[in-house]
């Protein structure tokens, strides 16, 4: 049975998913005031999990911060095509998993993306002269260091690998998976309990949070279907 919040969460989500496509950008105030939608972070965040790849960035506007999302133009073309698939295009066995360079490529732009983001968030707590700054900016660095990490790996002779891909031990992807649910969970935590006084870090935490979270998901995805395919062959 459909619940009526769960027609509502649709309903919004289709809104900001419509909003998008036509290739304009929308921030927490604008959602509220064009759609009466409050929550525009978690829409983003399940729209993410549909598999749409929004970007996001913070912006300082008459000193105040906020999130500003956006599609860009050959993910929108993407939608247009029908071609909407994510990261599960994999073959193996249950102790290796097949990672495609596109796949490596876009786990390590959004690492590194979340990494800098967090870090401008760090600078501006600072700023502000908020306590939690120092403590941003430490996680900033473990996802620097997340990415730094899977680079190598990726890069390693050892690994078994060609011009399209690599195949990941999946005891390593499942130690990188605790790594970014760890930080994840860090940041998100943080927003709960945390003393921040801008609404805008406070939002920024929350969608960096969300987004590591993400990542998690995708990696899981992956892990699970070369598990299946695996299952399948047997």
């Amino acid at each position: 049975m459909i619940t009526p919040q769960q027609t509502v969460t649709a309903t919004q989500i289709d809104i900001i998913k419509k909003h998008l496509m036509t290739g304009a950008t929308i921030s927490k105030l604008e959602s509220y005031e064009r759609y009466q939608i409050m929550c525009l972070a978690q829409r983003v965040h399940d729209l993410r999990k549909a598999g749409m790849e929004i970007q996001s960035k913070s912006i300082i506007k008459n000193g105040k911060r906020f999130n500003l999302y956006w599609l860009e133009e050959e993910e929108r073309a993407r939608y247009v095509s029908g071609n909407t698939h994510t990261i599960t295009d994999v073959h193996g066995t249950s102790a290796d998993v097949w990672l495609s360079n596109d796949d490596i490529d876009v786990l390590l732009s959004t690492l590194t993306a979340c990494s800098k983001d967090i870090n401008l968030l760090a600078k501006f707590a600072d700023i502000e002269n908020t306590e939690e700054g120092n403590k941003i900016n430490d996680y900033s660095k473990e996802v620097s260091d997340i990415a730094m990490r899977f680079t190598q790996n990726a890069a390693n002779p050892k690994q078994s690998c060609n011009s399209t891909g690599t195949w990941f031990k999946r005891e390593y992807l499942d130690k990188l998976k605790l790594s970014i649910d760890g930080t994840a969970n860090s940041l998100g935590a943080m927003v709960v309990r945390s003393r921040l006084v801008d609404v805008g870090v406070s939002d920024g935490v929350s969608d960096s949070s969300m987004r590591l979270s993400e990542i998690s998901v995708s990696i899981e995805k992956v892990m699970i279907s070369t598990e299946t395919s695996a299952s399948v062959k047997e």
